[in-house]
């Protein structure tokens, strides 16, 4: 393979690694802290994209005031959906809730699928952000546009802010107690129902800030957040239940190796390859994922 071939899809493959990374996080805080496996995730994702081209192309807004309604408005849904639904689930056991939330979520999934494809069409959308889409710079022989920069310097800079402030505020050490001990948090003043709506704001914010700009690089379609969902499914069971660096990692090197992996595949074996991957993690790390995952879940390292 060329050189300068080589160094363009590394250069693609991180870009598609930032967004997985900020949709892995996403999905890794919601179920490291609030042991919620949210699997409509993808799909509040997907809408974020829809919703960030429809206030550019249809309402005339401003790229970055488009980026704020569709963030905001797709925040604001998923804080309805943990107060609404999620929150009625919260005294269930362990066992129970997880299995209600799974189809719960399932079903908001497909709901919500279903609404974009009858609001905006089932074929593929591209959304132009203008000052950014159209810029480039030459790299060598490289020709690189602002847009890919941006999601790069964006995703890493959300991710370290988002591990600086878990590690060294005071919520961020709350939502840590939180995970270590949730009876226990309430007796040290942690108000955990807050805390809880604010971790899945969170977590949703992450997917919709990625939505909004994969739209100008990828194409957007209802069932766009179904194959992220699993992408990021892999990511945090090879990462690590709340290893949010280890995920940012993880991501990264999944983007460059699925872009490598199209000059040479199909690109349903390169799926399938991440796939049995996942199954080869299970045989050979299988007890020791679920000894690390029972010791996390009771408070431990």
């Amino acid at each position: 393979m060329p050189l300068d071939i080589l160094l363009e899809q590394i250069i693609y493959g991180l870009v598609l690694g930032s967004v997985y990374a900020m949709v892995s996080v996403g999905f890794s805080l919601a179920l490291g802290v609030m042991d919620t496996p949210n699997l409509a995730h993808g799909s509040f994702y997907m809408l974020s994209s829809y919703l960030f081209a429809v206030a550019m192309e249809t309402w005339g807004f401003s790229p970055w005031l488009a980026g704020l309604i569709a963030v905001g408005v797709i925040v604001l849904l998923g804080i309805a959906v943990e107060k609404g639904l999620l929150a009625r689930l919260y005294g269930l056991p362990p066992f129970q809730y997880a299995f209600s939330v799974i189809l719960l979520t399932i079903g908001l999934d497909i709901a919500f699928q279903k609404f974009a494809g009858n609001i905006w069409g089932h074929w593929p959308r591209y959304a132009t952000i203008p000052h950014l889409s159209d810029v480039f710079f030459n790299l060598g022989s490289l020709r690189i546009d602002l847009l890919k920069i941006v999601i790069v310097v964006l995703s890493l800079g959300l991710i370290f802010a988002l591990n600086f402030f878990i590690k060294k505020t005071k919520p961020g050490r709350a939502l840590r107690a939180v995970v270590q001990d949730r009876e226990a948090a309430p007796l040290m003043g942690i108000n955990v129902s807050r805390l809880f709506t604010f971790c899945f704001a969170l977590s949703i914010g992450l997917a919709a800030i990625a939505g909004c700009l994969v739209g100008a690089v990828y194409s957007i379609e209802p069932e766009m957040g179904a194959g992220m969902l699993g992408k990021a499914f892999v990511i945090v069971i090879l990462a690590g239940f709340g290893n949010i660096r280890a995920a940012l990692v993880a991501s990264l090197l999944l983007g460059i190796w699925e872009n490598l992996a199209t000059t040479i595949m199909p690109p349903e074996f390169i799926y399938a390859a991440e796939f049995l991957l996942l199954i080869i993690f299970f045989l050979l790390k299988g007890a020791d994922l679920i000894s690390r995952f029972r010791r996390w879940h009771d408070g431990g390292v």
